[in-house]
């Protein structure tokens, strides 16, 4: 793919996300790219320079557990049916970065650096510091994305 082709995808990029007039857009319209993948790094990278000074997005977490202590909800059935009887079955939320658009960010960097396309090493290892701060984010499997279940609010979208 030629820088012009590529070029073309990033304009129609910036159009769809209607972030034309972002210094950061503005910044990398003056790089060539020699392929799609290096513009996704480059486009990740500022996305995620963006997200992280702003604070990763953060959701509740429905988690199940054997706990010696109440935390939440107790799940009376799992806690008689269990052989341990100084723990207690509970259900509960937590609040944290693992959420599921965070796994997907993060699924899509490492598809990204795992590609070994990404031409331009500089932008690869740009791609690999931010990912760092998505070291408490699981990854999930690319093929198996469910894009309804993302929930986009005010905290979420750039």
């Amino acid at each position: 793919m030629n820088s012009i082709q590529v070029k073309n995808i990033y304009w129609m990029i910036t159009y769809a996300l209607n972030v034309i007039d972002d210094k950061g857009i503005k910044n990398i319209s003056t790089e060539t790219f020699e392929n799609i993948y290096d513009l996704c790094a480059s486009l990740m990278s500022l996305a995620l320079s963006k997200q992280v000074k702003r604070g990763l997005d953060k959701s509740y977490i429905v988690k199940k557990d054997n706990l010696s202590c109440v935390k939440g909800k107790i799940l009376i059935r799992e806690t008689l049916l269990s052989n341990n009887k100084s723990k207690i079955y509970c259900e509960y939320d937590e609040y944290n970065e693992n959420s599921y658009l965070n796994k997907i960010v993060k699924t899509a960097c490492v598809y990204l650096l795992k590609s070994n396309k990404i031409i331009d090493n500089k932008r690869a290892i740009k791609l690999k510091r931010y990912l760092l701060y998505l070291s408490n984010i699981d990854t999930i499997n690319i093929k198996l994305i469910n894009w309804n279940r993302i929930n986009f609010n005010k905290n979420n979208v750039s």
